[in-house]
């Protein structure tokens, strides 16, 4: 499990890297030592005063140590993990209102509104940092939790699909999430008042190549470091094949599914809070501001679009087995 934890930290920090080279952003305005060692301290200081520090540390042991755990020593660390994730959700949300509470005394120094805003983001940023990090480790231990329970249950019969009901299938899927995303910025256009006539809402304003391929490099890393890259493969094999689970087989494809979701929403909600980290960093350019935060929220829509995707393999797997 310590060579989850380094993997995934060294994939989210080396993202974030990228994202702010891409983005313009100077890594000084990314990096905050201080208000990320005052987030790790409290956060340490609750996990511990919780009475779960014995049992969050187990979740470093080394894999052969971690296999002489008993189940009820694994199920207590993922209580641990729970908890930590909760925890660090809400002390992050802390630094956030008190930083907010501080830009908004300094409001009138019009010099210092995009760095102090700047900071606030941080708060929000550290906290889908850290739970970026302790989602791959739950899904590492949940993952290991299943098999060692060894269910052998029978797997439902289901009838195999044809290759057209196949095809048939993920052309619903496209062309619904293309009416979604259509219908919404129709609504939006239509309530919105647009004003500007610079720049015009095209189909290549939704195309950015690096925000695409840094939201799926970092989300496919991470459900590697987990274990669960062939699990992922092998479940959409069998969601397309209508192929038929075990309750084990079942519940280690919905945790890899579910993890790579999860992985893909906070990619692309870290990659956007980069981009407008950098856009309030350097506020002295004024006539491309509304651009610059549009292309930074494209990261977020890509990580919807991915999860909503996936949202459909999860509970197709689902019906593949019935208990």
């Amino acid at each position: 499990m310590i060579f989850v934890f380094i993997f995934s930290f060294l994939v989210s920090v080396g993202v974030a890297l990228f994202t702010a080279l891409v983005s313009g952003c100077s890594i000084i305005f990314l990096f905050d030592i201080a208000e990320f060692l005052g987030i790790i301290l409290i956060l340490t200081l609750f996990v511990f005063l919780s009475g779960y520090g014995k049992s969050f540390c187990r979740v470093f042991s080394s894999p052969k140590k971690m296999q002489t755990f008993s189940l009820a020593e694994l199920r207590e660390s993922k209580l641990a993990l729970d908890f930590t994730l909760r925890a660090s959700v809400y002390v992050c949300l802390f630094f956030l209102i008190v930083g907010g509470m501080y830009f908004y005394l300094n409001f009138g120094f019009r010099q210092t509104m995009g760095p102090n805003l700047a900071l606030v983001l941080l708060s929000l940023y550290y906290m889908f940092f850290l739970v970026t990090i302790l989602i791959a480790l739950k899904a590492k231990l949940k993952t290991q939790i299943i098999l060692s329970m060894n269910e052998d249950s029978e797997p439902v019969q289901t009838q195999p699909l044809s290759t057209s009901r196949v095809v048939l299938s993920v052309v619903k899927v496209f062309c619904v999430l293309v009416l979604v995303l259509l219908l919404t910025f129709l609504v939006v256009f239509w309530c919105s008042a647009n004003e500007q006539t610079e720049f015009k809402l095209t189909l290549a304003w939704l195309l950015d190549a690096p925000s695409f391929l840094v939201i799926a490099i970092e989300s496919l890393l991470l459900l590697f470091v987990t274990g669960n890259f062939m699990v992922f493969w092998k479940t959409v094999k069998a969601a397309f094949k209508n192929s038929s689970l075990t309750v084990s087989e079942k519940n280690v494809s919905v945790t890899a599914v579910r993890s790579l979701r999860l992985f893909c929403i906070l990619s692309g909600l870290k990659c956007s809070l980069i981009g407008l980290v950098a856009v309030l960093a350097n506020l002295q350019d004024k006539s491309t501001l509304g651009a610059n935060i549009y292309v930074a929220l494209l990261s977020t829509l890509y990580g919807i679009v991915f999860a909503v995707i996936l949202l459909f393999l999860e509970y197709k797997v689902n019906r593949l087995c019935r208990e």
